[in-house]
């Protein structure tokens, strides 16, 4: 099966490269260990799309032998990849095998179908800003990717004017919504495969979301990583993004207490606003996700658009691709990760909306001005 071959080839890679993946030799390869080679310029392609399948899955792959005192938990064993490739062949179909060998070929995808420039239409650079093509990548910054979505979704400008392009193979991304500029290399293949993606679109997306990360983990002062991206995978408030990416106040309302009438009123307000200015909006799911419908739970949703006619909203998955909802009133029959919901099921299966404001944000709220703490799912 396919599941047997990539588990093969990723025991295979591990066997010959152990001293490499293991460089202080003590026979765990660790996450510090494979963040270091994701962040390599030096692996490129498949290989990177190796490590960070065994990036992803360490705490799956470090469980298949009992090689260690108590929990299984300091890295990933030869002994290791010799019983997750004898699982692969005995259960091709296991769940956790699924999972891992996934990791790997969204990674070789994304690397694959990378485009090295900034934006790839080089004479409209505005064309390349496709809010269709934004796809998550495997860090859990929903809460950033969809607001990203937002703004790509309703001014393709200001997305082009937070990027600079140095030319000398590093680039420069001011958020409107933090205080300093960040300066980051151009991506390795191994980040291409782990950060969002915009595929043929170019690299603006992953550059963002580096740039992201760095500002994140340099501003921490509650926890620092050796490896930035950590300092974004797992969550923040829905609203940070937002304020990040337009320097405005945002509104957050707790759907259970609160009214549709109110719910309509402020969706027609930033999405249908009589000055012509959309306003963002995010939707979180945070413990009322429903797997029958398709709908992540503890994960942030761009709401793209509300009809007032039909009291309906455009909702659309930062994972992108065939990421729609199913089984909802109204399904188009289009597998674009973009859907309709009613307003009823916007409030059953969503626990929060983030409302982006006219007013400036503080000095307090800039990003890298605040107290940050790695707080919620969002």
């Amino acid at each position: 099966s396919e599941n047997s071959t990539v588990a093969g080839t990723l025991e295979k890679y591990v066997k010959e490269n152990f001293k490499k993946i293991d460089p202080n030799n003590n026979g765990f390869i660790s996450k510090g260990e494979l963040d270091k080679l994701i962040h390599s310029p030096a692996i490129k392609g498949d290989e990177a799309a190796m490590i960070i399948g065994l990036r992803r899955g360490i705490e799956s792959l470090e469980e298949y032998s009992n090689d260690e005192w108590f929990d299984e938990n300091d890295g990933i064993t030869l002994k290791d990849m010799t019983k997750f490739l004898e699982k692969s062949q005995s259960n091709p179909n296991d769940p956790t095998i699924n999972t891992i060998v996934s990791y790997y070929d969204a990674a070789k995808n994304r690397i694959s179908d990378a485009k090295p420039e900034l934006f790839a239409n080089k004479t409209n650079p505005l064309a390349s800003i496709n809010v269709d093509n934004i796809k998550q990548g495997t860090i859990g910054d929903c809460f950033f990717i969809s607001a990203v979505a937002g703004v790509a979704a309703r001014n393709p400008q200001e997305i082009k004017d937070m990027i600079k392009d140095n030319s000398d193979g590093t680039y420069t991304v001011k958020f409107p919504g933090a205080n300093k500029p960040i300066t980051v290399k151009a991506p390795t293949d191994g980040e291409i495969g782990m950060y969002a993606t915009t595929g043929q679109d170019g690299m603006w997306l992953t550059l963002m979301e580096k740039a992201y990360a760095e500002l994140r983990n340099s501003t921490a002062t509650t926890y620092n990583h050796d490896n930035p991206h950590q300092a974004i995978d797992g969550g923040d408030f829905q609203d940070s993004s937002i304020k990040l990416l337009t320097a405005h106040k945002v509104d957050t309302d707790f759907l259970p207490l609160t009214s549709k009438d109110s719910m309509k009123s402020k969706l027609m307000k930033a999405l249908n606003p009589e000055d012509g200015i959309k306003r963002l909006v995010t939707a979180s799911t945070f413990m009322d996700g429903d797997d029958k419908k398709n709908l992540a739970t503890n994960h942030v949703y761009t709401i793209l658009s509300y009809d007032p006619k039909t009291e309906t909203v455009r909702v659309r998955n930062p994972w992108g691709g065939n990421n729609d909802a199913t089984n909802i009133k109204n399904n188009d029959g289009k597998d674009d990760a973009t859907f309709t919901l009613t307003i009823d099921e916007l409030d059953e299966h969503f626990n929060l909306l983030a409302f982006e404001g006219n007013q400036p944000i503080t000095n307090y709220d800039h990003l890298d001005a605040r107290y940050l703490y790695k707080f919620n799912p969002f």
